[in-house]
């Protein structure tokens, strides 16, 4: 499996850019883990990372350092898996950190998609500088999340109707 992971956001205050943020990352998958990555982050800091499973260990190379994560089967936050649930540690795909993480099950709520609110699965995962909520239909298909991003502001990703996996 091949996947690739574009996110593109600039926040403004008074017309005046005060923060952008590009990411491109483009990821291997066999049999339900990570086998390879590349990526670049473009932000206030920029990263790139190369990565490659060898001999059982995910080997991250960055710019400044090479990481060696011997994990079983790796993972990024891969939210359109919902096996990603079942992981409690995970690669970050931005600098090639490894984040060991746990779930919480929210239970059922109303998701607003825009055009329409639909029932959703909602789960809060949760980590060193991370806490997402992450929202699934009763499929299990990704429908978005929601991350708080400071000055008590939330960023929303929303699936986009345009997205072949777009459920509706």
């Amino acid at each position: 499996l091949y996947t690739v992971t574009k996110a593109n956001f600039v926040v403004k205050i008074a017309f005046v850019t005060v923060y952008s943020y590009e990411h491109l990352a483009e990821e291997h998958w066999q049999h339900g883990c990570l086998v390879g990555v590349e990526s670049t982050t473009n932000t206030n800091e920029d990263f790139a990372e190369s990565a490659q499973r060898k001999d059982g260990v995910l080997e991250v190379r960055t710019a400044d350092e090479v990481l060696r994560h011997d994990l079983e089967c790796a993972s990024t936050f891969a939210y359109w898996d919902p096996a990603l649930r079942t992981r409690t540690t995970l690669v970050s795909a931005q600098d090639g950190q490894r984040i060991d993480v746990t779930w919480t099950n929210d239970g059922e709520v109303a998701l607003d998609l825009g055009e329409r609110t639909v029932p959703a699965r909602s789960w809060t995962l949760t980590g060193e500088d991370v806490v997402v909520k992450v929202y699934y239909d009763e499929a299990d298909r990704w429908l978005g999340l929601d991350s708080p991003v400071g000055s008590g502001r939330t960023l929303h990703y929303r699936t986009a109707p345009d997205d072949p996996y777009y459920p509706f």
